[in-house]
């Protein structure tokens, strides 16, 4: 069972989250192409395509990312590898870190509040702890089939502070103590649907991507503090299949990657109703998506030229004072 889940995984990772700005934008919405490797950024208002932020090494396919502590971009492989790119530039560092498997097919990544790297082992059946200042290995957190743990997809830290883990080929939402990795319960059913990506939204309720009848996906919501379906949020989602990917922007609303459809669609954060295609087919080269990733720092505005700049000074001096003069006070 778990090599036929592992084969439609690979595949659907082997047919295409990212990081870039413009001088406008404040934001952008960071996309893993699995095809040709590259992270894509995107404006986070327009969905315009800005640039490739990070382009991946021959033979990568990337499956999962985050932001770490120090600001910088891990890429998961699905062959078991953790990339580090700069979190300003896009520019490779490093493999940060590599399961001990030969193999390992990396499904979900992020940081805990220890502030180390805890990796999903979709074939391990297991979550991986690496240190996360050195990306030395520390221990299988979640040790092989702790709980039930089969095919783990997805995982997040929760409002509990507890670790929540998609097992996949079980239909369950598996929970975990973040300190000690011991299994706590079984926290949601998701029937036979298959969960994937998983994300608490900001109303603290638990979203979850799973399989669709005839390759439209769904997003299922349940209560964050009981596990009991609230209801189906978003449905009739097309052209998905293993590792959708979803996350909710700084607007509030739900993004989800449509793998076959090459795009990003946006759903209301509210009502679950459907938006718009966020991110149009196949822009900027996008090839099946598998993660995305929101970011939220400022951009880095460009450095005006000295003549510039003194013109600026002098209409901003005279600006003042003409205010000044008018109000008194600001």
């Amino acid at each position: 069972m778990k090599s036929f889940f592992r084969v439609l995984i690979t595949l659907s990772l082997s047919l295409t989250p990212v990081l870039g700005w413009t001088g406008s934008a404040e934001a952008a919405l960071l996309v893993a192409g699995l095809e040709n490797g590259d992270v894509l950024s995107f404006d986070d208002t327009t969905g315009e395509f800005i640039g490739i932020f990070a382009e991946g090494l021959p033979g990568d396919s990337p499956t999962s990312m985050t932001f770490g502590p120090d600001s910088n971009l891990y890429v998961g492989i699905n062959t078991g590898a953790i990339r580090r790119y700069d979190g300003l530039t896009g520019t490779f560092i490093d493999t940060f870190a590599s399961v001990d498997r030969s193999q390992s097919l990396i499904t979900s990544i992020t940081f805990g509040v220890d502030k180390n790297l805890y990796v999903t082992d979709f074939d391990g059946d297991r979550v991986v702890r690496f240190n996360g200042t050195t990306g030395a290995f520390i221990d299988n957190f979640v040790p092989t089939g702790s709980g039930g743990l089969n095919g783990p997809t997805g995982l997040t830290f929760g409002p509990d502070g507890n670790l929540y883990v998609a097992s996949r080929i079980s239909n369950q939402v598996l929970r975990y103590d973040s300190s000690t990795g011991a299994f706590i319960n079984v926290f949601a059913t998701g029937g036979n649907n298959g969960p994937q990506q998983l994300v608490f939204g900001t109303d603290n309720n638990l979203y979850l991507a799973v399989d669709g009848a005839g390759g439209n996906g769904q997003v299922l919501r349940f209560n964050g503090q009981t596990g009991s379906l609230i209801d189906t949020f978003a449905s009739n989602i097309p052209d998905t299949t293993d590792s959708m990917s979803l996350t909710f922007g700084p607007d509030e609303n739900l993004y989800v990657t449509s793998q076959f459809g090459d795009s990003v669609l946006r759903f209301n954060g509210t009502s679950g109703t459907f938006i718009d295609t966020f991110v149009s087919s196949g822009s900027g080269g996008l090839n099946f998506p598998t993660n995305l990733l929101f970011q939220r720092e400022s951009v880095p505005q460009p450095v005006p030229e000295a003549t510039t700049t003194l013109g600026l000074l002098v209409l901003g001096a005279f600006g003042v004072s003409s205010a000044m003069k008018r109000f008194r006070t600001f």
